[in-house]
């Protein structure tokens, strides 16, 4: 499991690889098995043996943000989960989309985001990022980019390249014919426009680098996980 490290030392962002294994297989509904080796790796990097739950939601291409609760009957169709509670982690899965960490210093609240082009489009991560800042009253909010398919590797053509350029503009398409599309660049726009403090972004690929699980290279079915946590609370 990789991790990286929110500026006060208490968030903490993790997420995993090929050799953790399938991260959904471990899921029951929206909840993580207890009896899982998963969770009991995210409880040594937080701190906590148990009383934490790891939750994730139905995720559909969206822009919906939901707040993290034991209360859900089934795992809510979302591609954002936030959480004001140190005891709910959220997470998501991917496998070449964008999954993205957020964590506000000053309340705590933590978030996690699954960013294909459709969600970026849509509006995703600004929807996170508006709840959060809702929540603790003040923008402090930094941001962890896990693994993600490269612009090398993200050959994108057909008309939905159109929404994205009347999304992001032009220049996040690159390579031989401005063919390929530069996920990161999208994202980092949106973190500029939202006063949004990157602090680590992963730059093997999940295609390329053979460290993870890819869609477009037939890992259809597995998935990786991101998750946001506070250390010691």
């Amino acid at each position: 499991m990789d991790l990286a490290n929110f500026s006060d030392g208490r968030g903490i962002c993790f997420y995993s690889d090929r050799q953790d294994g399938d991260a959904g297989s471990d899921y029951v509904g929206y909840e993580l098995s207890r009896y899982s080796s998963l969770y009991a790796c995210i409880g040594d990097l937080i701190g906590r043996s148990s009383g934490f739950e790891v939750l994730k939601a139905s995720q559909c291409h969206s822009s919906t943000v939901v707040e993290a609760s034991m209360l859900w009957r089934d795992p809510p169709k979302a591609d954002g989960i936030y959480s004001t509670e140190a005891t709910l982690i959220p997470t998501v899965m991917v496998a070449d989309c964008v999954p993205i960490g957020l964590y506000s210093k000053s309340g705590g609240i933590t978030a996690a985001i699954h960013a294909g082009w459709r969600g970026l489009t849509a509006g995703v991560v600004e929807n996170a990022v508006d709840l959060i800042e809702r929540e603790s009253g003040v923008n402090d909010i930094e941001a962890v980019i896990g693994p993600h398919i490269c612009s090398s590797c993200y050959e994108f053509v057909g008309p939905e390249s159109l929404e994205v350029v009347r999304a992001f503009g032009e220049d996040c398409f690159v390579g031989e014919g401005c063919n390929y599309l530069d996920l990161s660049a999208c994202i980092e726009k949106i973190f500029d426009t939202k006063g949004v403090t990157k602090i680590f972004e992963e730059k093997d690929c999940t295609l390329c680098s053979g460290r993870f699980f890819s869609y477009r290279g037939g890992d259809t079915t597995q998935r990786i996980i991101l998750g946001v946590g506070v250390v010691g609370e």
